[in-house]
Order: structure tokens, then C-alpha cells, then sequence
């Protein structure tokens, strides 16, 4: 990166939208005003400059419009990238770089838009399309003759990166099977050592017999959590419904 403190001040935008706990873009436009974020562009630069310029500032928030950083932050960066997009001083335009490797996590981020009706990010993003801002390539930066054999990635700020989800991870449709398993083989053993062979003992009853149903509707709730979470807060601005239909 030829110019010190873009990468820092794109953090603290994204750390400004991040603290709003929201995906609207009117939240994006508030911090865009009070940073006046537009200014970015305005120091006298050349042509030549202001063109490498331009290209380091949407390498670096390229970075967070791409897993595995937060759907809020994902969201934000690529309001940025429009912001930054629309108000470069460039001519013609400099263009974001996109690697063809991170196309299909960025159509499935638009899918993700869709179904949670997001629509005013979803009019940003068909924006950036429409306009033609992406500019897809082999490769996310520019290589050369001098350039490393491998690509180093630049440390990102960890308080954007997504928490990984432990629960749905650790607890999946096979565990529950399996632990369903288990505990069938265990009601069965329990009813070997009874008088009653038809039934368990009590005595022998040491943990719950609906354990695994509670186990399995427990998830469930939590999973159903996660998504009126994503999707809460959601507009419902018919203007932005009669365009995007």
C-alpha cells in the first residue's frame, strides 16, 4: 500500500457503522456526512496519483465486502465502495477489483440480500452492477515480474470478523441422530437390568428421557433466533420495491 492511514480510516468508518447495529443505508450516510468521506479524494493529486490512489483505497475495502468479516460489515463496505465509487475524482473511473474466486460468495452475500429483503442494499449492489464499478480478475492485486510468489493478506480488524456459529457446528443433524441412537441403546439396557423388562427401572433413570427432543428443539429456537435477527429491521420502502421489481 503506497498511501499510510486509508486503511485506518476505513476501519473507523466501518467501526462507526458496525456500532449502529444496523444495515440501513440512510445509518451509512449519516457517518458519510459526518466523516466527510467524499473530502478523501480532494488533495491535489495528479491524474496519475489520484489513479493508484483510487485503486488502493477499494483494494482495502474490498477486503471487508468479502468473507469472513460480519454481514453488517460486509453490508457497510459495500456502501463504501459505492460511496467511494461514485465520488472518485478519476477519469474515467477507476473500477473495483474483483477476483473471479470470490464471485460466488458475493452472489450468494446478494442472495443472503434478497431473501432478508434488504432491498436498500440490494439497490446498491444492482447499482454497482448496473454501473459497471467491478472489474473482474485472475487475481485480487495486480502482479508483475517483481511481484512475491505468494500473496501475503493484510491483517484485518478482528472486530469485524464473523463469530464463527460453535452451536451448529458442534450440534448437527448427524450428532442428533447419533446421540438418538444412544439413547435408544440406553432405554434398552436400562430395561435388561429391570424387574420390568417392558420398562426402566427409576432407580436406574439418570438423565432426562426427553433429553434429546429438548436437545433437538433447543437448536432449533436458535436457529430460528439467528434469522429474525438477520432479518429484523428490515425497510419497507415501496419506492425501493417498484424499482427493484
Amino acid at each position: 500500500m503506497n498511501f499510510p492511514g486509508i486503511k485506518e480510516d476505513c476501519e473507523t468508518f466501518l467501526g462507526l457503522f458496525q456500532a449502529t447495529d444496523s444495515v440501513r443505508y440512510e445509518e451509512f450516510l449519516t457517518i458519510w456526512k459526518q466523516m466527510k468521506f467524499n473530502t478523501i479524494f480532494h488533495g491535489g493529486m495528479r491524474n496519475l496519483e489520484s489513479n493508484r490512489f483510487s485503486r488502493d483505497l477499494f483494494s482495502v475495502v474490498s477486503v471487508f465486502f468479502l468473507p469472513p468479516y460480519t454481514f453488517q460489515i460486509r453490508v457497510g463496505a459495500m456502501y463504501l465502495l459505492y460511496g467511494l465509487y461514485n465520488t472518485q475524482l478519476c477519469q474515467p473511473k477507476q473500477k473495483i477489483r474483483i477476483a473471479l474466486k470470490d464471485w460466488a460468495d458475493i452472489e450468494q452475500f446478494h442472495q443472503e440480500l434478497v431473501t432478508a429483503q434488504h432491498l436498500d442494499a440490494v439497490y446498491i449492489y444492482r447499482q454497482l452492477r448496473r454501473m459497471r464499478a467491478f472489474y473482474f480478475t485472475g487475481m485480487p492485486i495486480t502482479l508483475n515480474f517483481k511481484s512475491q510468489k505468494s500473496i501475503i493478506p493484510e491483517d484485518g480488524n478482528e472486530a469485524f470478523l464473523d463469530v464463527k456459529d460453535k452451536i451448529s457446528d458442534l450440534i448437527t443433524t448427524e450428532t442428533l441422530e447419533e446421540i438418538m441412537n444412544i439413547q435408544e441403546h440406553y432405554q434398552k439396557t436400562k430395561c435388561h437390568f429391570s424387574a420390568d423388562k417392558s420398562q426402566p427401572d427409576r432407580s436406574l433413570s439418570l438423565i432426562r428421557e426427553d433429553f434429546t427432543d429438548n436437545l433437538q428443539s433447543l437448536v432449533e429456537e436458535f436457529q430460528l433466533w439467528k434469522q429474525e435477527k438477520k432479518v429484523s429491521k428490515r425497510p419497507q420502502w415501496t419506492m425501493l420495491k417498484y424499482y427493484l421489481h
